[in-house]
This record gives structure tokens, C-alpha cells and sequence, in this order.
């Protein structure tokens, strides 16, 4: 049987990532360093993702669906003025 992915601690793991990313930069971190920087083993955080680049790319696919929605709930029932 396949092993699930957990959506919400994928992104809490995404989120946290990306700030410490942030603070020390791209190319000065391993996925070792994030690993122990969120309190998770090497093998959990692989599990997730495939390196830091991966983590951004999902931080990143986090934000577009976020405003997608805010984007779709604002715009339910609103009428274009030509229609």
C-alpha cells in the first residue's frame, strides 16, 4: 500500500523551510541543515520534498492557490458588465 502525503505538514514543513532558506540562502544550505533546522530527519524531509529549490517551487504553489481562491471567491456571482 502507497504511502499518503499529509497536505497540511507538507506545507507547515514548506512554509518553515522557506523562511529558513530565506535567512541563509539558497546556496549555502543542505537539506541536512533544513532537516535539522525543522526538527524533522533527513529521510522525513526527503519524503517531501526533493531539495531546497523544491521547497520554494511548493511555498510558491501554496501562494498562487491561496490567491486563485481569493481571486474566485471575490469574483462568485460578480457579473461582468458586458454580459
Amino acid at each position: 500500500m502507497a504511502r499518503t502525503t499529509n497536505l497540511k505538514r507538507h506545507r507547515d514543513l514548506a512554509q518553515r523551510g522557506f523562511v529558513e532558506i530565506n535567512r541563509r540562502g539558497m546556496h549555502n544550505i543542505t537539506m541536512s541543515d533544513l532537516a535539522t533546522a525543522l526538527g524533522v530527519k533527513r529521510p522525513t524531509l526527503y519524503w517531501y520534498f526533493d531539495s531546497p529549490a523544491d521547497i520554494i517551487e511548493s511555498v510558491g504553489d501554496n501562494l498562487l492557490e491561496q490567491r486563485t481562491a481569493y481571486v474566485a471567491d471575490r469574483l462568485d456571482g460578480v457579473v461582468h458588465p458586458l454580459e
